[in-house]
């Protein structure tokens, strides 16, 4: 019964343009949209206005890609971690770090499809080392180190 009421209440106060009290799925309404303005309030928020070219130069400018840096990261994760695979393959290498053979626990070691031309004879100090790929690249000669390890 007080839903009845309720309901004849607000409809007369509509109908007399007082303020009547929100039903249950205007009230429903009413939240969802406070809800969606608060979530995208960009009021407080700049936007740049410099066309998209620029943007993407700006990036690339601010972030180059260094491959030497990703192996560092990499090779930094893997010692922390003690992790036995490291995946390097695709990354644009021309080098790898002479200290590379301190991976003593690396089982596998992936750096394919770089452009590596020679490989640090630290290489022969990882014993634990099952499989390594090193296709696709332009190697002229294995270290005389890796022979002990193959």
């Amino acid at each position: 019964m007080v839903g009845i009421f309720d309901s004849i209440t607000n409809l007369a106060k509509r109908v007399l343009g007082m303020d009547p009290e929100p039903t249950i799925a205007e009230q429903k309404n009413a939240d969802a949209q406070q809800s969606n303005e608060q979530s995208f309030d960009t009021s407080k928020t700049r936007t740049a206005s410099a066309p998209k070219e620029n943007a993407e130069k700006d990036f690339e400018r601010e972030l180059p890609y260094n491959p030497e840096e990703v192996i560092k990261q990499r090779i930094l994760g893997t010692v922390q971690t003690g992790a036995p695979a490291l995946d390097l393959n695709k990354e644009m290498l021309t080098t790898l770090p002479d200290n590379f053979g301190e991976l003593t626990r690396l089982e596998h070691l992936f750096v394919s499809h770089n452009q590596l031309t020679t490989l640090p004879d630290s290489l022969g100090q990882l014993t634990q080392l099952r499989e390594f790929d090193v296709s696709s690249n332009q190697l002229e000669a294995l270290p005389e180190s890796i022979i002990d390890i193959i």
